[in-house]
C-alpha cells in the first residue's frame, strides 16, 4: 500500500488525551515491538530512508 501511494515516511498518530494511560503504554509498547521493526525493515529493504528520516535504534 505505502508503495503504490508513493509514501517515504511513516507517522504514529495516539490520541493519547482520550485513553487510559494502561492502554497509552500498552499501545506504545505494541508499536515499538511489533510495528516499528515491520516498518524500519520496510524502508530498510526499498532503501528509502534518507538523511532526514528518523534514525532508529535497535
Amino acid at each position: 500500500m505505502m508503495e503504490s501511494l508513493g509514501l517515504k515516511r511513516f507517522y504514529l498518530h495516539l490520541p493519547i488525551a482520550s485513553m487510559p494511560h494502561k492502554d497509552v503504554l500498552k499501545a506504545i509498547e505494541i508499536y515499538g515491538k511489533e510495528v516499528v521493526p515491520k516498518v524500519k525493515k520496510y524502508f530498510k529493504d526499498k532503501s528509502k530512508l534518507n538523511d532526514f528520516s528518523i534514525k532508529w535504534k535497535a
